[in-house]
């Protein structure tokens, strides 16, 4: 029996054929099996990268077409405004403005161009039904407050009226209001076009002012947002994506759907809300977004994240979009996943069902189509992955297989489209976007490089040349700001010719030009070439008709300076800038360490002052002024001193120019005013015998400029109760000349309330009396360099001989400055000159001595 079923065993074979299918057939399935599993993982690794780049690429390129079309409107509300304020645009000339803004209109891609003005009155230019153009106006005459619109020929010359609305006042429209309320640029709310075609529009509103404050009216730009839903569409979204623009409120601004943005609601129509959209993927997107957020007024960041809707998943990313105007969007994008998913897994389950048909035919090709399926997928999840870490050069090879080659050439033009944008980020990123020279960020890099070049080689030395152009504010205030584009452009390629091949040149901004001397040998080399750009920009400009000179102020700085770092290598070269200019323009100057040192202590000084007038560290000195006929004292004129806490006293020589510069003299002299009159009404107090007695105060240029001085003078002549009658306001010579038309309706305003005008320095600004009789000037002040050197200078004292005399036969009173010897005091005496100050009788005094004057009885006078 056990030989029997031993025997029987024996005879059972397993066949060679079915050890070698089962296992190669268990073999390929698991192989098959595993295939397929990591092709649908890495498959949706890929997605997901791919998804949230496409997203992200698409969502700035939106983001940069709404701002670039956005930014448009406010630019020429703002153009229009500098040419209302430069006088270049006359509103009140209804029929040039209407033709200006039509052509506005026609260039720039706007829809509507107008200005409606605080009385009713209204001019625009626009497009109507989104073909024609037409001119609106309301006017008193010859409208007669009726809104008429004028159909246009090409070249923006009225032909019949069109349309007329009775009694329309835009200053009722909400827009109107909002912008007045607002006093600022703002985005009026969406509406819609009064057309009928339900096409949706945005003004972008600005209030504009007279020079004494007074609303003039709104200047306005509007523009259809068709254009953002026609950009939207055009866009490829996937397959099925969709994206688009809403407001906080839920309203549809643009959405790629192209759909119409309105719903007709009766008789009217009304704004279409993203949840009522008729594309189902929009609507069911925001939809879900209520359902989630609540509502749309608590989104506040970007959001990217995924949501199911009817059972399939979709990505979604909401952007919010806003500028300085006021606007508050969300863009919204939304792509289902099969749109990158469907091909991947018909990809992978064809190559499994071919595998599993293929066992058969060939382990080779079964391996081989693995190879080509899961090899160019890995190549796409590499290359994502390194898109992502911003490594933009990436290629995927093609692929046999059809479906797998289409994704890789999807995915490389994805990734040459990113490359191309990042190239021209980073050309923006380094260059002036106007010039189109290099920037302040490229121009460090390679001033780096030279400084590292020179500390390997100390013989390898470089220059710096800081170019400011003289004078420019006044080409842009004229002209305009694109005639000063035009001329910086200019500049900037006349530089660029006089430079050497290795030489670099940049646009710091403004009118600033800075450039890089390599390889250079000495400073010669740097002055000739300083010498040539200065001599080139002393050649006219011709800029679209006008004819335009300019010259530049030049800082060199040579790294024999021992500086280490780039920006002290600018900031050396801008001090020797600055001193150039202060040193008459049109000049170049070389940086030496005493001009820093001039700076900081400049700097200093400024600081220091800045703290003196908060803590009120100031005293007013009164040097008296002396009559030769009474010889009495018969006024005082009050300086400031300041005693620092460190240097001691500061002469007001150096000081005063610091708060001119800065700004701060208007301040300081408000508070010298104020305390002059308020200690001068004091003595009159305890002093009955001083009523009479004048007090002259210095006013400076910046405080002559203020548009309230006489309402500041007078409410301190007030506080103080300060007889007007007896305060003197001493104006430099050079002041009234630069400013000879704002001067005299100042000073006659002043001397309407009772106030005098003294003429301070006179003969130091080379004018005459003849451009000073017309003037409210009651008295001139002899500058002391006159009468010091009268003495021995036989033409300086037949100068002061005629002012005198001149002086006299006008009725105005003259003041020596600076007697200090009897000599002088005898000779003006001589020539009939009646009121002295100087140290030959007092010089200025602190109040507490001033007062002792009053004590010791040196005053004569009687009230």
């Amino acid at each position: 029996m056990a030989t029997a079923a031993k025997r029987q065993r024996s005879r059972i074979r397993v066949p060679l054929r079915l050890i070698l299918v089962v296992p190669f057939v268990l073999q390929i399935s698991i192989a098959v099996g595993l295939t397929g599993w990591l092709s649908f993982r890495n498959g949706k690794l890929a997605v997901n990268d791919l998804a949230n780049q496409l997203m992200t690429e698409i969502d700035d390129r939106i983001i940069q077409q709404a701002s670039n079309y956005l930014k448009t409107p406010h630019e020429i509300a703002a153009l229009n405004r500098s040419a209302v304020q430069s006088n270049l645009l006359n509103l009140n000339n209804f029929e040039d403005t209407g033709h200006y803004f039509w052509h506005q209109v026609q260039i720039s891609g706007v829809d509507y161009v107008a200005f409606g003005a605080a009385n009713g009155e209204y001019i625009g230019a626009g497009y109507v039904n989104q073909k024609g153009r037409v001119i609106d106006e309301v006017s008193k005459m010859p409208t007669g407050n009726h809104l008429y619109s004028y159909t246009t020929d090409q070249q923006g010359n009225r032909n019949r009226i069109v349309q007329t609305i009775k009694n329309w006042d835009h200053r009722l429209e909400a827009g109107y209001r909002d912008i007045v309320q607002a006093n600022k640029p703002i985005w009026s709310q969406v509406y819609q076009g009064n057309d009928g075609s339900g096409t949706l529009s945005i003004s972008a509103g600005r209030p504009i002012y007279n020079a004494t404050g007074k609303l003039l009216g709104v200047l306005s730009v509007d523009l259809r947002l068709t254009t953002l839903s026609n950009f939207l569409h055009n866009l490829n979204i996937g397959q099925n994506g969709k994206a688009f623009i809403l407001e906080r409120n839920g309203f549809l601004v643009a959405s790629s759907a192209n759909e119409p943005l309105v719903v007709k609601q009766g008789e009217r129509t009304e704004r279409l809300l993203a949840t009522q959209s008729r594309d189902p993927l929009i609507q069911n997107t925001a939809k879900y977004l209520v359902n989630r957020f609540g509502s749309f007024a608590t989104l506040q960041t970007t959001t990217l994240f995924n949501m199911n809707i009817a059972g399939e998943q979709e990505f979604v990313k909401i952007t919010r979009f806003t500028d300085d105007f006021g606007l508050d969007w969300f863009i919204v994008i939304v792509v289902p996943e099969t749109d990158f998913t469907a091909q991947i897994q018909a990809n992978t389950y064809t190559t499994i069902l071919l595998c599993l048909l293929a066992l058969t035919i060939a382990i080779a090709m079964g391996l081989t189509t693995s190879h080509y399926l899961i090899y160019p997928i890995q190549r796409m999840i590499s290359a994502a992955k390194a898109l992502s870490e911003g490594k933009w050069k990436q290629q995927v090879p093609e692929s046999k297989l059809q479906e797998v080659g289409l994704l890789a050439n999807a995915f490389n033009s994805m990734a040459q489209q990113l490359q191309e944008s990042f190239s021209e980020l980073h050309y923006s990123a380094y260059h002036d976007g106007l010039t189109h020279l290099i920037n302040r960020a490229a121009f460090i890099e390679h001033l780096e490089k030279s400084i590292a070049k020179q500390q390997h080689n100390a013989e390898s030395l470089f220059g710096i040349l800081f170019l400011d152009l003289d004078s420019f504010k006044l080409v842009n205030d004229s002209l305009g700001h694109l005639i000063g584009d035009e001329l910086l452009i200019a500049v900037s390629r006349r530089i660029q010719e006089c430079l050497p091949d290795s030489a670099v040149a940049a646009r710091l901004g403004g009118d600033e030009f800075i450039i890089l001397l390599r390889d250079i040998v000495d400073l010669e080399e740097v002055a000739r070439v300083a010498k040539q750009i200065s001599k080139v920009l002393t050649h006219p400009f011709n800029l679209k008709g006008y004819e335009v000179f300019t010259s530049a102020s030049i800082g060199i700085v040579l790294s024999t300076t021992q500086q280490a770092k780039p920006e002290d290598f600018l900031r050396d070269a801008d001090i020797a800038m600055y001193h150039a200019k202060s040193q008459g323009k049109a000049r170049y100057e070389v940086f030496d360490s005493l001009m820093h040192t001039r700076s900081k202590e400049r700097l200093q000084l400024e600081t220091d002052l800045r703290h003196a007038i908060e803590k009120g560290r100031f005293e007013i000195y009164y040097q008296p002024i002396i009559s030769s006929k009474s010889h009495t004292i018969v006024g005082f004129e009050a300086l400031v001193r300041w005693h620092h806490p460190t240097r001691g006293m500061i002469s007001p020589n150096q000081f005063i120019p610091v708060a001119e510069e800065t700004g701060l003299i208007v301040q300081l002299g408000q508070w010298v005013l104020l305390e002059a009159c308020r200690q001068m009404s004091l003595w009159q107090l305890r002093y009955p015998e001083s009523c009479s007695l004048f007090l002259s105060v210095n006013l400076s240029v910046r405080q002559l400029l203020q548009p309230d001085l006489l309402e500041q003078i007078m409410q301190i002549l007030r506080d103080t109760q300060f007889d007007p009658n007896l305060l003197k306001l001493e104006v430099t010579e050079s002041t009234i000349i630069n400013n000879m038309e704002v001067a005299g309706s100042k000073l006659e305003s002043l001397r309407k309330e009772g106030i005098q005008i003294s003429i301070d320095d006179f003969g130091t600004g080379y004018s005459s009396l003849s451009q000073l009789h017309h003037l409210p000037i009651s008295i001139l002040k002899i500058d002391r360099s006159f009468v010091r050197q009268m003495m021995h200078d036989e033409g300086c004292f037949e100068i002061t001989k005629t002012v005198i005399l001149l002086a006299q036969g006008l009725g105005i009173d003259v003041i020596a400055e600076g007697v200090e010897t009897q000599e002088q005091f005898k000779k003006l005496q001589r020539l009939g000159c009646e009121f002295h100050q100087g140290y030959l009788f007092f010089p200025a005094l602190p109040a507490a001595e001033t007062e002792e004057l009053f004590c010791s009885q040196l005053l004569k006078l009687g009230c």
